[in-house]
């Protein structure tokens, strides 16, 4: 009993030992650990290049086009734009129950449009969201113009969009301000 205890005294104090000794800083180290380095940034800097958004404005120009398999208004907004009643339209495919709730599973199809003055304008065709739910927000500008804000939101994906109404060509201008692919959202509070 006593050469066991002994012999595991022995390896307690080598490991302690051990863990105490520092490696020296030779040329070579300092040499790998900057190389890793460099390498950590370089792909940090192309990852950050695969995310960045290239502004460009897309024009969206009036259009009759109505939803052929969203037929459940699920939200909408109303407002004033130049004296006109305006709003924006949430439609679904997701179908209610009995006492008016919507009954979302796992994949859901959603279409919006807005209408400003006489014409009316599509934000989002039927697009099918997995376990999600696009968001809007609507104001305007202290020059007066109409923004409004589409957030896609998906389990795996986010993006958000700014449309801008032109009055005077009367066009929306579409720019992505975010777009990100391979993602896990969790949520918001």
């Amino acid at each position: 009993m006593k050469k066991i205890f002994t012999v595991l005294i022995s390896a307690m104090l080598c490991l302690s030992l051990c863990s105490c000794y520092k490696t020296p800083e030779t040329t070579e180290n300092k040499e790998a650990l900057t190389e890793n380095s460099e390498n950590e940034s370089k792909n940090d800097e192309s990852k950050t290049n695969e995310n960045e958004i290239t502004q460009t404005s897309i024009e969206i120009k009036p259009s009759d086009a109505i939803s052929q398999n969203c037929p459940n208004l699920y939200s909408s907004i109303i407002f004033q734009l130049e004296g006109e009643e305006s709003y924006v339209k949430i439609f679904t495919s997701a179908e209610k129950d009995s006492s008016g709730n919507f009954l979302f599973d796992d994949s859901n199809k959603f279409f919006i449009s807005t209408s400003i003055g006489e014409n009316s304008y599509v934000l989002l065709e039927e697009e099918n969201i997995q376990l999600g739910r696009p968001k809007i927000n609507v104001f305007e500008d202290s020059n007066g113009a109409l923004h409004i804000i589409l957030s896609d939101i998906r389990t795996a994906q986010y993006n958000v969009y700014e449309f801008v109404y032109d009055s005077k060509d009367q066009i929306l201008n579409k720019t992505t301000v975010m777009e990100n692919a391979g993602i896990n959202y969790w949520g918001e509070i």
